[in-house]
């Protein structure tokens, strides 16, 4: 364990970014299953023939199962936005554990979630 991030300690701060990053990763799979939905739904309505729609019900079954995935992950976010209200006094300096977070979220929007906490 690296305890330049798990400090003995929780900072508000790290768990804010880390359940910020769940919830963004929670918005983009939510959408991609909601448009992968619609659309399998609309091929179904073109009445494919008996070798296609057997794939497009599989497929629309494994996108349910990206839901529930969805929904645990919820789970955890909610667990992570309490335990960053419980966390004790936010330190004002910047915390070791932002530059390693900093190596790790490689996506713009990743990077930005970091900093507007930091800022905070």
């Amino acid at each position: 364990m690296d305890d330049r991030i798990w400090p003995s300690v929780s900072d508000a701060r790290l768990v804010q970014v880390l359940q910020q990053q769940v919830a963004g990763a929670l918005g983009n799979l939510h959408d991609c299953t909601e448009d992968g939905l619609g659309h399998l739904a609309k091929a179904l309505d073109y009445h494919p023939d008996s070798e296609v729609t057997p794939h497009i019900l599989r497929a629309l079954t494994d996108l349910q199962k990206i839901d529930r995935a969805i929904q645990r992950l919820r789970n955890v976010a909610d667990s992570m936005d309490e335990w960053s209200s419980a966390s004790g006094d936010v330190p004002q300096d910047r915390p070791a554990w932002a530059e390693v977070m900093a190596e790790r979220f490689v996506m713009p929007e990743e990077g930005s979630v970091l900093e507007r906490i930091l800022k905070k």
